[in-house]
């Protein structure tokens, strides 16, 4: 966790932590800094002003989001109420929304103050999955599920949901699983096929499901969703040699330079040359 982040989560005021971080004010493990970015190992001591901080409690909360609230007051810039108006009273200025849903989108969205983890849940290379049910306008022909699922091109870029199915209860429904964060991108989807979304309702967030929680209400995670969803996005430490496709990427590359320095610098045969007087 960063520094900054660790004062303002143990109750510093944001503006207060900075400044006193600049002015010399923090230490950490008996050491003054002076970088608002510096990471604080756990089981740290922290003294700001000197006062030792009480370690930052980290909270883990998901929210079954009803439509008309808005994620991000700046993404909407309309005076509906925000998400944070259904959080605790006593940590609703603390935690963060993992992501965002838009004003008309429902469903699971998860709450936190851990920092390391919510940068890494919302970080393009981890490709955090997120399942949808959603409800058009009309039947759903299967040949556009078939299109969806072989990949679309939406805003410049092909979009290749990993999982598209057809609801059983419903014949204008599907679940999608994506793991996309483009703005609107499911709507966007099957507008290009002509269809308007009328519901769309987030089941599951990783390993994370919505499960029987009543619309509008919070529930904190359980022990076991924390370790999973950290888990999930344990970065890639395998060795190389365990990569057997950058191993061949590797030995392309290296073949294509040999191969280069070659015609750069020919083999000269030393006994073939005749020696020039200058």
């Amino acid at each position: 966790m960063k520094l900054l982040v660790y004062l303002t989560t143990s109750g510093i005021a944001r503006r207060i932590a900075h400044k006193g971080i600049i002015e010399g004010d923090v230490a950490v493990n008996g050491h003054f800094i002076k970088d608002h970015n510096q990471e604080v190992p756990e089981k740290s001591t922290v003294i700001f002003k000197g006062k030792i901080i009480i370690p930052p409690i980290l909270h883990y909360m998901i929210l079954n989001k009803p439509a008309g609230y808005v994620t991000s007051r700046v993404q909407e810039k309309i005076t509906l109420p925000a998400v944070t108006a259904l959080i605790d009273p006593s940590i609703k200025n603390i935690v963060k929304p993992v992501g965002r849903l838009d004003v008309n989108t429902t469903g699971l969205l998860l709450f936190t103050n851990d920092g390391a983890l919510l940068n890494r849940l919302i970080h393009p290379r981890y490709k955090m999955q997120k399942t949808y049910l959603v409800t058009v306008s009309k039947t759903i022909d299967s040949r556009v599920i078939d299109a969806i699922s072989s990949g679309v091109r939406v805003d410049g870029k092909v979009v290749k949901p990993d999982i598209v199915e057809q609801d059983k209860k419903s014949d204008n429904a599907v679940s999608i699983t994506i793991h996309s964060g483009q703005y609107r991108i499911i709507r966007k989807l099957f507008e290009i096929f002509g269809y308007f979304v009328k519901k769309l309702h987030r089941i599951s967030f990783g390993p994370l499901k919505i499960g029987p929680l009543r619309m509008g209400k919070t529930r904190r995670l359980t022990e076991k969703e924390i370790i999973a969803l950290q888990q999930k996005n344990e970065p890639d430490r395998r060795p190389q040699k365990n990569r057997p496709k950058n191993e061949l990427g590797n030995q392309f590359n290296n073949q294509q330079k040999n191969q280069s320095s070659d015609k750069k610098y020919p083999l000269i045969d030393k006994k073939r040359v005749k020696k020039k007087n200058f």
